[in-house]
């Protein structure tokens, strides 16, 4: 519920709940003026954005709560991965939702993304619910992953990233024999949401292409599974 997320987002920012609210619903703009306020030009320097700011929380919170696609996307995630089992990562996890939901549904979860704010939030959202989820926090670094696992998760994070075949090359790596990546990425670039990088957009676009050539084989929009070799 939406109330119930504004309220966990001021508990954790010491803000009162009204001006939570008012910066949730303006959550992407928020997002946008901070990013262009930032003005991040290199790799390092978008990496150092999402360490410190806070202002992505109200974005996503915005968008998880009141966008019914990304619900509908989140549902079928759960299924998939109910039905899969193993030991699960979520690669790029924000501020944990899917974490949370998959957890639990007692899932052996794992968190991944890079050290900030965000991650704190989700760190904090995690354990005020009792969960047990094995937490990883980046500096940014690429080869990030060192576990193999029989999902992974990736849902709009590809946009964001420099070098996004590296990961995808990465996440196939750390698949275990006949493991599923549940993948999903927005090519779309506008003012309004700075933060997708227009350079990889073409690779988002023929991204069915990039994966059969990585060693995936396509189950259905989301969802590939790892070949064999």
């Amino acid at each position: 519920m939406l109330e119930e997320r504004i309220q966990e987002v001021s508990e954790f920012l010491n803000e009162k709940y009204e001006e939570t609210s008012e910066k949730i619903m303006v959550g992407e703009k928020i997002a946008k003026d901070s990013w262009n306020s930032f003005d991040p030009r290199t790799g390092k320097e978008r990496k150092e954005w999402y360490q410190k700011t806070s202002a992505y929380l109200y974005d996503l919170s915005k968008s998880h709560e009141l966008n019914q696609e990304i619900k509908k996307t989140y549902g079928r995630i759960l299924e998939t991965c109910k039905h899969k089992g193993g030991k699960i990562l979520d690669f790029g996890a924000g501020i944990g939702d899917l974490v949370v939901l998959l957890a639990e549904n007692g899932l052996d979860m794992t968190y991944l993304d890079i050290k900030g704010a965000t991650s704190k939030f989700a760190k904090w959202r995690i354990k005020r619910r009792g969960l047990k989820v094995n937490f990883m926090e980046t500096g940014g670094e690429q080869d990030c992953l060192k576990e193999y696992y029989d999902v992974i998760i990736c849902v709009d994070v590809l946009e964001h990233l420099d070098d996004p075949l590296f990961y995808l090359k990465e996440m196939h790596k750390h698949l275990k024999e006949s493991g599923l990546l549940i993948l999903k990425a927005d090519p779309t670039y506008t003012d309004s949401y700075p933060m997708h990088l227009k350079k990889y957009r073409t690779l988002l676009l023929n991204l069915s292409e990039a994966m059969r050539r990585i060693g995936f084989e396509q189950m259905d929009d989301i969802v590939m599974k790892k070949s064999q070799d």
